[in-house]
């Protein structure tokens, strides 16, 4: 249906390319759980609800943003616009956990977003703005922002073979949402 809506039908198979996705992941998930089984559920519900929140924003919200933008805007845009994710992620983090922005961070993200720049235009800019698959960039690289500040209290309290399992498994979660209703 958002294949559809979009009108981006002879650029790719959105569903296909989620399906094998999700096959990607279940196999993930499971490779994990035969090396981390031992834990099965995070300490308390907020956790678990955060988990949960990971594989949603980090995973499957991503990729439901760019994987279109990359058939209905230019390569090079949607490139540019979420290698954006560090500073929208560096400005999150500044807002919702009021650590301070330091000067070298972002002057650090901004050549490399400029580096960025560089290599996908390869001396040759030519933007075609497309509102809606830029849009979706955007969203995409927002949504990874998100995700890296859900993890940050997290990667504190859980190994990472655990939190990466259990991120797959509500990835999984959320793609059999979107088989369904999207």
């Amino acid at each position: 249906r958002l294949v559809d809506e979009l009108g981006i039908r002879e650029y790719i198979n959105l569903r296909d390319i989620f399906q094998e996705m999700f096959y990607r992941f279940l196999l993930a998930y499971f490779c994990l759980l035969v090396i981390s089984h031992k834990r099965l559920w995070a300490d308390n519900w907020k956790d678990e609800a955060m988990l949960m929140l990971a594989g949603l924003t980090g995973v499957t919200l991503y990729f439901i943003a760019e994987t279109p933008a990359i058939g209905i805007s230019q390569a090079s845009n949607v490139a540019l616009l979420v290698c954006t994710t560090p500073i929208f992620t560096a400005l999150l983090t500044h807002f919702i956990y009021k650590e301070p922005l330091r000067k070298n961070m972002m002057i650090g993200s901004i050549i490399a977003l400029i580096g960025v720049g560089l290599v996908v235009f390869s001396g040759s800019v030519i933007l075609k703005i497309n509102p809606l698959g830029d849009f979706l960039s955007i969203m995409a690289s927002l949504m990874w922002a998100v995700y890296c500040l859900i993890l940050k209290p997290l990667g504190n309290r859980y190994p990472t073979v655990f939190i990466t399992r259990k991120v797959f498994l509500y990835s999984i979660l959320s793609l059999l949402v979107y088989f369904r209703f999207g």
